[in-house]
């Protein structure tokens, strides 16, 4: 019973996060966060508060009351400043190699770790090995040399 509650509070909790999210990207604030300010200050335009970042976001405020599309705001930002105006870069061209380069280096990292470790525990293996092989021949060594003295 416990798990079937926390199936459907996970099941509504995504649910309302998929309607939030859709219902905050029509807002004034999503889009200013898609920018970075235009005076290269290193912040997002809406934590930045210089005069020109204060210009920017009046005149995208100034595009959504005539009726620009969230699209049409980007392309236009893009146009007039590049792609380096963009807080994310954009999933395509060059660009594209900014997404996707991460997951690849985590990725071969892990597998290198993976084949460090496993070289590390055969090593051991092996060690453990030679080691137990030695002492078994040591053994017999002194059960062959009891019996040759039994002989002698």
């Amino acid at each position: 019973m416990r798990y079937y509650l926390l199936i459907l509070l996970t099941v509504l909790f995504i649910i309302f996060a998929l309607f939030s999210s859709a219902a905050f990207a029509s807002d004034v604030g999503s889009i200013y966060s898609l920018f970075v300010s235009p005076d290269w200050c290193g912040k997002s335009l809406i934590d930045c508060t210089g005069g020109p970042a204060q210009r920017m976001r009046d005149q995208i405020s100034a595009q959504l009351a005539k009726g620009w599309t969230r699209q049409e705001i980007i392309d236009y930002w893009v146009g007039l400043y590049g792609p380096r105006v963009l807080a994310a870069p954009p999933k395509q061209g060059f660009f594209w190699i900014a997404w996707v380069l991460p997951f690849v280096v985590l990725g071969a990292g892990g597998f290198l770790l993976v084949a460090f470790l496993n070289s590390i525990r055969k090593r051991d293996l092996v060690n453990k090995s030679y080691q137990l092989k030695h002492e078994q021949d040591a053994l017999l060594q002194e059960r062959l040399d009891i019996e040759l003295r039994k002989r002698i």
